[in-house]
């Protein structure tokens, strides 16, 4: 399984949610957006998914996880997506070895 930072935001001029994978040349044109937080995270997922599935079937690359690469997050959570909840993991910095 793979694991990406996504990073989401209220766009005012949007007037909805925006989900992110920053840091991921592959993924930087992908977006899931939606008045709903949740959905908008559902979406770039689903598009995160597709992604990795072409690039797969030709061959490519996967991107590999970019957590490291965000050492200073304050806040963590975990995504159930089955039953659309989103829970505070814990809340402190990342520290990799």
């Amino acid at each position: 399984m793979h694991k990406y930072t996504i990073v989401v935001f209220w766009s005012n001029e949007d007037q909805a949610y925006i989900a992110q994978c920053p840091g991921i040349k592959e993924f930087s044109l992908l977006s899931g957006i939606s008045e709903n937080m949740m959905e908008a995270i559902e979406i770039l997922n689903e598009a995160i998914e597709f992604s990795i599935k072409t690039l797969k079937e030709r061959n490519y690359k996967i991107p590999e996880s970019n957590l490291q690469d965000y050492n200073k997050i304050e806040s963590i959570f975990d995504l159930d997506y089955k039953n659309k909840n989103l829970k505070k993991a814990r809340s402190h910095s990342l520290s990799h070895s």
